[in-house]
């Protein structure tokens, strides 16, 4: 099953910036890449990663219009305002390295996901909540962590998109966790059971699929637009896929299979500056939906140097995944 767009707007590295970053991009290449997508009332936020000569890894957030046109000057620098609890353990690259952010909107408050990358012993995921005017943080941010052992390397934890209570922890198999408590600054989580099986269709194992955007509530099904690695290819190449879940604990699974999302080829997409990651082919990496006027509007990155946001009619997009 796959789904075509029927429109993308694919953004200018620069003209993401915030004004007091433009003087060190100047200096060489930029990428600006994985975004995330949040309408509040009449306006959209987009917040992304940018990388700039210093290779350091930063978030942004700006404002779209209804023609995700950028709003001039409102461009932030929010990694530059987020603050961390004191904590020993935290290395250097936990508090400076920021990637991957999620935007979501709780009981009229913003707030931001971010991880710390890939780094020994392991990595960390955090949330912040976010001023909605000029977006400096609130308060520090908050570690997530399981109660269960973690592996080394864990992110693309997501919340659902209406509250920090649950969140999917891995989409294939569908496993969620639910808030359990507070403790030493970190919001505590416990896996829930495990969900209905992977699909047939991909036990040949030639994707594994992983996290992505919040997911999305509408009616009694929640839609999580995630990223599916190739397994059968000397490079992986990263591709967009969608499935649902119910709204209602215990949250089962759906869709026996993902739908595919089609992102057509521009020229302007393709790669321009040095890779990042070369272990990898092409890659369209959702962190952002909405379902607003009738169209899916998913923001994704795009071989780790682009910011786009790829529109799917809703009635295709409900055909593509099949009947319930």
């Amino acid at each position: 099953m796959s789904c075509s767009p029927e429109s993308m707007t694919v953004f200018c590295n620069r003209a993401l910036l915030p004004e007091c970053w433009k003087a060190e991009a100047s200096n060489g290449p930029m990428w600006c890449f994985n975004p995330t997508l949040l309408r509040q009332t009449d306006r959209w936020i987009f917040a992304y990663r940018v990388v700039l000569p210093d290779q350091r890894r930063r978030i942004a957030a700006c404002l779209l219009n209804d023609a995700f046109e950028i709003v001039d000057g409102s461009q932030v620098p929010v990694s530059d305002t987020i603050k961390f609890d004191e904590r020993p353990q935290y290395s250097e690259r936990a508090t400076t390295w920021f990637a991957d952010p999620r935007l979501y909107a709780v009981k009229g408050s913003i707030y931001l996901y971010f991880n710390s990358g890939w780094h020994e012993p392991r990595n960390h995921q955090f949330v912040v909540a976010l001023d909605e005017n000029l977006f400096p943080s609130l308060g520090p941010a908050k570690e997530i962590d399981l109660l269960q052992p973690c592996k080394s390397l864990e992110k693309n934890w997501v919340f659902l998109a209406d509250t920090l209570c649950d969140l999917v922890y891995s989409p294939d198999p569908h496993l969620l966790a639910q808030f359990v408590g507070e403790q030493d600054g970190r919001l505590l989580y416990s896996l829930l059971s495990e969900m209905k099986p992977t699909a047939d269709v991909w036990s040949n194992n030639a994707y594994l699929v992983r996290g992505g955007a919040p997911p999305v509530r509408r009616g009694s099904f929640y839609y999580s637009f995630c990223h599916a690695i190739s397994t059968n290819e000397e490079l992986p190449s990263y591709r967009a896929c969608v499935y649902r879940f119910s709204a209602l604990a215990p949250f089962v699974r759906i869709d026996e299979a993902y739908c595919m999302l089609e992102v057509n080829p521009l020229k302007e997409s393709a790669r321009s500056q040095p890779k990042l990651n070369p272990a990898v082919a092409e890659v369209v990496y959702p962190c952002g939906a909405a379902l607003f006027d009738k169209s899916w509007h998913v923001a994704c990155g795009l071989n780790d140097e682009r910011c786009a946001i790829v529109t799917y009619d809703s009635e295709k997009l409900e055909a593509s995944l099949g009947a319930l």
